[in-house]
């Protein structure tokens, strides 16, 4: 249970009528204590005192800031700030009930300050607001929230100019992380401008964002392959994934599921806008509830975030609602306009290719058992919500994937393309079975919308690399460290392409094979461990 509570404003919880005023509320909490703890300092200074900052506790997603890692950071925050707020008011009314002589510390405690968790979004929120389409649409047009609204969330970059002096870095910052279980900071930065598509975009580790190597895990719930990491300092690790595969499709259905166990003990009762929002994270995580994506602890979550939600409080866009009278939103027509703001081919063809390969970027530590190396480098994997071919035809492909390799230190980069695809069926009918020469056909032409993977995988060293494809199709099909097989499917591959940089951009070769994967189920959560596990071998790579 999270129990810090510094800052010198009490900021009553009825007041998070919205997302919008508790993201406000958030912002003025941490600048506050940030202001009153270095206050605190000048003053410890002064007297020679030793009094040790506390500062508010942080709930941060994955490096991608995905929707669901931002939403499920949000919903994180807003359910724990609300739960604490509620055991601080019990805590007021037994004092309350104490006998007179106990007054003057009654009027202490009642005047305590509420402590607020406060969510922070791994990526700018400049890059929030024009790389993520289906995000914004779910914060602007479902929850109401304006652009000045999204300006109160606090991305990772200003982290460093709200604390000029580094309290967050130097003073035993705790964190519960979101849609990840691994903290380690691998933070880069990207200018993009959609309008403008020969701008010229440079992508680096960012060095002006805060220093947060020395945060303290306390606290994970995440739905990945735990990676093993922070069991020093954090007892409380809600990691839905058993057996290579995710017991839910959603972080945000762990939100769910968190928001309940509190409701029992404190009457809580769902912010409208914050229903849309994980709802709609949970229709795109679980494809509207497809088999094999979609759990049964998902389709409980949705069911009971339709029910348990006034709806009529909140005015949600005509194209997901069909009854006007709850203004209930229609869970189909929500999750199609996710999906295509999400799969946008406007949106993705006006990327760059490194643009489009930073979008949906996580890096994977590697750990090689047979070298006594500490540092192993990484494995980076990129989803790209187009087909492989589309992809291709963007300029500086190749010289993208190099510079991704080499400034993140990768020994292999991996391009998970996505895409929808739709097919045409003519459905004929004979009316007359009979008299086959007088027979009359009708034809039906139906659509179908399917989603459609390839892999791409790229390294600097063409052995490895190799090695890497006859893991992944010939030595296992595959097996993971959890010993389940998860086949990918792979076809397609005939060879490994070798591609010389010309000699003016000091860019090395770099070496790639390109793979249809059939499995179309196996996403990054299950690609990652499937590959991070050709390194945990104990043989030589």
């Amino acid at each position: 249970m999270i129990t810090t509570s510094p800052s010198n404003k009490n900021i009553d919880h009825h007041d998070f009528t919205s997302m919008a005023t508790f993201l406000k509320a958030s912002r003025e909490y941490l600048s506050q204590s940030l202001s009153q703890q270095q206050a605190d300092i000048s003053s410890s200074s002064s007297s020679c005192s030793s009094s040790s900052p506390t500062l508010p506790h942080f709930v941060l997603g994955n490096p991608a800031g995905d929707a669901d890692s931002i939403v499920s950071a949000i919903g994180l925050a807003y359910v724990d700030t609300i739960m604490v707020q509620q055991q601080q008011q019990q805590q007021q009314l037994q004092f309350t009930d104490n006998d007179d002589n106990n007054n003057s510390n009654n009027s202490n405690n009642n005047s305590s300050p509420s402590m607020i968790v406060v969510p922070i979004m791994s990526i700018s929120i400049s890059d929030l607001k024009t790389q993520r389409p289906e995000t914004t649409y779910l914060l602007k047009d479902c929850a109401g929230m304006t652009d000045l609204d999204l300006d109160q969330l606090i991305g990772m970059d200003e982290l460093r100019t709200m604390d000029n002096s580094h309290l967050i870095v130097t003073h035993n910052t705790t964190v519960t992380l979101v849609d990840h279980n691994h903290h380690h900071h691998h933070h880069h930065t990207e200018n993009i401008d959609n309008n403008n598509s020969d701008i010229d975009t440079h992508t680096h580790i960012d060095t002006t964002v805060a220093d947060v190597s020395g945060w303290r895990v306390i606290e994970i719930v995440d739905h990945h392959k735990d990676e093993g990491h922070h069991y020093d300092t954090c007892i409380v690790r809600n990691i839905a994934f058993e057996e290579s595969q995710p017991l839910v499709a959603s972080t945000c259905t762990l939100i769910v599921e968190r928001f309940y166990q509190r409701a029992k003990r404190h009457k809580l009762q769902w912010p409208p806008t914050l229903s849309i929002l994980l709802l709609g994270v949970i229709l795109l995580d679980s494809v509207n509830m497809l088999p094999g994506k979609g759990t049964p602890r998902d389709g409980v979550a949705l069911e009971r975030l339709l029910e348990d939600t006034d709806w009529t409080q909140l005015t949600l866009p005509e194209e997901i609602t069909t009854d006007t009278t709850t203004g209930k939103p229609d869970p189909t027509k929500l999750f199609e306009t996710l999906q295509a703001q999400k799969f946008s081919k406007t949106f993705w063809a006006g990327l760059t290719a490194l643009q489009a390969i930073r979008m949906d970027y996580k890096a994977f530590p590697l750990s090689v058992p047979s070298k006594k190396s500490s540092s192993d480098g990484y494995l980076g994997i990129a989803t790209i919500l187009q087909d492989m071919d589309t992809f291709w035809t963007k300029d500086n492909v190749v010289q993208s994937m190099v510079q991704v390799i080499e400034e993140d230190n990768l020994q292999v980069l991996a391009l998970m393309h996505t895409f929808l695809q739709d097919t045409v069926h003519d459905d004929g009918k004979d009316d007359d079975d009979d008299d086959k020469s007088n027979t009359t056909t009708t034809t039906t032409k139906t659509t179908q919308t399917k989603g459609g993977r390839q892999l791409v995988l790229a390294s600097l060293d063409k052995d490895r690399l190799v090695h890497l494809l006859h893991y992944l199709t010939e030595t296992v099909a595959v097996s993971t460290l959890d010993t389940v097989v998860v086949d990918l499917e792979l076809t397609g591959y005939e060879h490994v392409s070798e591609e010389e940089q010309v000699s003016s951009s000091d860019l090395p070769a770099v070496y790639y094979v390109k793979m249809n994967q059939g499995n179309v189920k196996a996403s990054r959560k299950q690609v990652a461990p499937i590959l991070t596990s050709f390194w945990n071998r104990n043989d030589d790579t």
